[in-house]
C-alpha cells in the first residue's frame, strides 16, 4: 500500500489520541502487518522508519498509485 493522503500519521496506538511516531510522506509504501477495525499496522518501507499504525482512510493499494 500507499499512503495517500499528505502527512499522514504512524502513531503508536490503533487510537488518534495515541502518540504519533512520525509523520508519513505522500506517496510513501507502506507493508501491511495487520488490520484493526479502521486502523492497519504498517511497516514503513523508506530507511529505518519502524511500524505503527495508520488510519486506514490514508492509504490505498499501489495499484492506485498515480
Amino acid at each position: 500500500m500507499f499512503v495517500e493522503q499528505p502527512g499522514a500519521g504512524l502513531f503508536a496506538q490503533p487510537s488518534a489520541g495515541s502518540d504519533v511516531l512520525k509523520s508519513l510522506r505522500r506517496g510513501s509504501t507502506v507493508t501491511v502487518l495487520e488490520s484493526k477495525s479502521s486502523w492497519v499496522r504498517v511497516a514503513a518501507t523508506e530507511g529505518r522508519d519502524g511500524s505503527g499504525f495508520c488510519h486506514a482512510g490514508q492509504l490505498a493499494p499501489i495499484n492506485r498509485m498515480p
